[in-house]
């Protein structure tokens, strides 16, 4: 079997993430968060935001499904509509670990984390991944290898 590098182990999180993203509070009902996604405002037609606490901690992840889901009462909260602990990626996480994430949890974007406030600095999604990876090949083939040899002299032909 040949070796061969895996290009996204050469690129940091935080690098290919977006950074700042939406987050919704906790608190938050879903009546006001439908009315925020239905109104068109910026950033309302994302597929999944962070839900944080009053101090800004990540609670987890709500996605537009979560918000659009017909079962679900207009009182509830962000936080009541977590089903599941926050699956995270830390800024200096290489891409090749945050692919290995999404893979082994089955999500397609995980907020990043700073390690030192524990707070949601970005969030980095499939097509994230994808973007840095379409970057990485189209350098790749940009790159052109050369490979020169010393030039052997040809042999003289005798004078007959």
């Amino acid at each position: 079997a040949e070796y061969a590098a895996d290009s996204l182990d050469s690129v940091i999180v935080s690098g290919a993430a977006s950074p700042n993203p939406v987050m919704l509070d906790g608190e938050r009902t879903l009546e006001d968060a439908r009315q925020w996604i239905n109104s068109d405002a910026p950033h309302s037609q994302h597929q999944g935001y962070p839900v944080v606490d009053s101090a800004g901690l990540l609670l987890g992840v709500v996605t537009r499904r979560d918000l659009l889901k017909p079962s679900h009462t207009a009182d509830m909260t962000m936080r009541q509509l977590l089903h599941r602990p926050p699956v995270i990626v830390y800024g200096d996480s290489t891409l090749r670990d945050a692919a290995d994430h999404m893979a082994n949890h089955g999500i397609g974007r995980l907020p990043v984390v700073d390690r030192t406030t524990g707070k949601v600095v970005g969030i980095l999604t499939r097509g994230d991944l994808l973007s840095s990876r379409g970057r990485l090949l189209r350098e790749a083939a940009d790159v052109k290898v050369t490979y020169s040899w010393p030039r052997r002299k040809a042999p003289r032909k005798e004078a007959v």
